[in-house]
């Protein structure tokens, strides 16, 4: 090499400015006590979690990370950088530790049970977090992606989808305990460092392709860093199995995998619990940009609060020569979104299918952790007035059919459906307070409470929903059908029963306005794909509340 003397090598022009890498939060210890025995995991939680999950708190991801035999959660953690990806993605990373180092992945009934300790850190993570089923994901190397899979092979209606690195389930896991085999779609993603899988991962693949149900063709990624090939189920590719070589088994351990995982499969992929006997259905992530939602913000009530609109693509043709369009107003449940609720009953989608307006109003925290719409029947309750001031905005911006404004909602956002309409009944054209939510038994003794305006109202719940899954319980379920079927619409009579394929309804028409009851068979507390078409041709489409008061419509007077 020659020696440089008496010069010097003049910088760039311009220095390329290197992206900073996030700071990193500590990694948190946690125990738990699952069959008498304590338990160890670690916690990543992402600097940004509260503001995000404020922002959107159903967009509140967990993935449950497993190391390999003879390492720890922390060392697994600070190897396959899998902290450093939650921080730059946004979710809740978990790290549960084996027991002395070791996975009981052949379910020796001698050792503790590590799918129910997997099992119970995820809902531990989700009850301290407010996280959901609806986009949580499993990851394991060696033993752990064993474990990994037996734990989604069991528990699936708990994990969207699951991550293999050079391991799989062994031969008598499925032998013993093929009793416990929930098959499901899982979307799946096995990494092998030979050039074959393993005799373990050639097993896990075929299971996961059989519980896809995967058609024959693959596609063929080549990456950076891996191939891939790629198999879908060929009426939804969220079905999918994928099955990639790591070039340099170096690569096992880098950040180029966990990020691949996220990106590829786990960010872009939910399970909805919409199907009880199928355990769902994977469905893609969408923002509220790609659903053509646009966010509103306002001070009302002495509070800043946000609502997402969508208009028809045709929104002008539809308003031209004064023309105005019904409104629907639906509000999510608790530590739900409105984005949320826009892919989860597709109402924006009926909207654009009939040509009318939707608003999903966003709750924001009040006290405590938990995010909603107040359900208390006081008079000044601030819920209540944020959305006549959210609907005075709508109004004055958009062309609204004032006679025509319905108001539904899900969970918690039912029962504040209840809440808002039996103060306010002459706003509003019907309501369909749906999965469910109701007041408490004693609300409707409230002297804010009106029995004097008849209004249209479809109720709805799921056959297998439970007292626990509602605000109300039992007795708000009984009292609310009571006081809409009969103090409200003075309906007396028996009802008719009609049948649609999974909805059975009690149709009364008796009295001074319809009131229908709905249950959803082979379903639990979650809204039906499609019941949006349904209440709108069947029942909200049509009624008005015309501006003297009086209702018109089938049933109005």
């Amino acid at each position: 090499m020659a020696c440089l003397t008496g010069s010097t090598v003049a910088a760039p022009a311009t220095a390329y400015a290197y992206p900073a890498e996030p700071a990193l939060q500590p990694l948190l210890d946690q125990a738990l006590m699952v069959d008498g025995v304590t338990r160890q995991y670690a916690l990543y939680v992402p600097s940004d979690q509260p503001a995000y999950r404020v922002a959107d708190p159903k967009n509140n991801p967990i993935v449950v990370i497993l190391h390999a035999d003879g390492e720890t959660a922390r060392g697994h953690a600070l190897r396959t950088q899998w902290t450093r990806v939650a921080e730059e993605e946004g979710f809740i990373a978990a790290f549960p530790s084996a027991l002395n180092g070791s996975w009981n992945t052949h379910l020796d009934p001698g050792r503790t049970d590590d799918i129910g300790f997997v099992t119970a850190v995820t809902d531990a993570v989700r009850g301290a977090y407010q996280g959901s089923a609806v986009n949580t994901y499993l990851v394991g190397e060696g033993a752990g992606a064993a474990v990994a899979n037996e734990v989604a092979a069991i528990n699936s209606p708990r994990y969207v989808a699951v991550a293999s690195l050079t391991g799989g389930a062994p031969a008598d896991f499925y032998q013993t305990a093929s009793a416990r085999l929930r098959t499901t779609t899982m979307a799946s993603w096995t990494f092998i460092t030979g050039r074959q899988p393993t005799a373990d991962e050639h097993r896990q693949v075929e299971y996961w392709k059989r519980a896809n149900g995967v058609g024959t063709r693959a596609r063929h990624d080549g990456g950076r860093d891996f191939d891939t090939t790629v198999y879908r189920n060929p009426t939804n590719p969220l079905a999918q199995v994928r099955v990639s070589h790591l070039r340099d088994p170096f690569t096992l351990g880098g950040i180029s995998v966990a990020r691949a995982i996220w990106r590829d499969m786990f960010r872009p992929t939910l399970r909805f619990t919409d199907q009880d006997s199928v355990n769902g259905h994977l469905v893609p992530f969408r923002t509220a940009k790609q659903m053509r939602l646009t966010e509103y913000t306002a001070t009302l009530a002495g509070q800043t609060r946000r609502w997402l609109v969508y208009l028809p693509s045709n929104y002008r043709k539809l308003t031209t020569h004064g023309r105005t369009l019904p409104l629907v107003l639906a509000f999510h449940g608790r530590n739900g979104s409105g984005r949320y609720l826009a892919q989860q009953t597709g109402w924006h989608e009926v909207a654009e299918a009939r040509g009318f307006i939707v608003v999903y109003p966003q709750a924001e925290p009040v006290t405590g952790a938990n995010i909603g719409f107040s359900g208390s029947i006081d008079a000044a309750n601030p819920d209540v007035a944020v959305t006549l001031g959210i609907l005075a905005d709508v109004t004055t911006r958009f062309a609204v059919d004032t006679t025509r404004v319905i108001v539904t909602g899900v969970s918690q956002g039912a029962a504040f459906t209840n809440r808002l309409a039996v103060q306010y009944p002459h706003l509003f054209a019907a309501i369909a307070p749906c999965y469910s939510g109701h007041l408490n038994a004693t609300s409707y003794t409230n002297p804010i409470v009106r029995t004097d305006v008849p209004l249209p109202v479809w109720q709805c719940r799921g056959v297998n929903e439970v007292p626990t899954d509602y605000p109300g319980g039992t007795a708000g379920e009984a009292a609310a059908k009571l006081f809409w079927r009969k103090a409200v619409n003075k309906n007396a009579g028996p009802p008719t029963v009609e049948v649609d394929g999974r909805y059975t309804t009690d149709v009364y028409r008796d009295g001074v306005a319809e009131y229908r009851w709905t249950v959803n068979g082979d379903i639990g507390h979650f809204w039906p794909k499609d019941l949006g078409y349904k209440l709108w041709d069947d029942f909200l489409s049509r009624y008005r509340r015309l501006p003297d008061g009086t209702l018109a419509g089938p049933g109005g007077r």
